[in-house]
């Protein structure tokens, strides 16, 4: 059973070091490049990629990282917002970790959330 688990981490790792040359993964900085679209209610490339993003993280972690029910994916959105334009230090962090930091700061914790 251990050499099994053993396996099975060293297959991911190896799968994982092998993709992260092709992968991009999003920043802070893309983000903040994104919100000027986003804001000016511009419909383009840009302002689709901040709702969606912003949206995605939300729709997933609600009810789990944090609880608000009646939240709309706008609300979310200006709350990440003004998250990276009060931190410009983190913008080279990864977005889906400080849209979900923003999110939980912006949002009540759920009853049963560990902090």
């Amino acid at each position: 059973m251990r050499k099994h688990k053993k396996r099975i981490a060293v297959a991911v790792a190896w799968a994982s070091s092998a993709l992260t040359g092709v992968v991009h993964a999003a920043t802070g900085n893309d983000l903040i490049s994104w919100v000027p679209a986003y804001e000016r209610d511009v419909t383009n490339w840009e302002s689709g990629m901040f709702l969606g993003f912003v949206s995605g993280i939300s729709n997933v972690a609600n009810g789990i990282a944090f609880c608000a029910p009646t939240s709309t994916n706008g609300q979310s959105a200006a709350i990440v917002a003004k998250f990276l334009k009060n931190n410009p230090e983190r913008w080279g962090e990864d977005a889906a970790a400080l849209t979900l930091e923003a999110l939980r700061k912006g949002y009540p914790k759920c009853k049963d959330t560990p902090t």
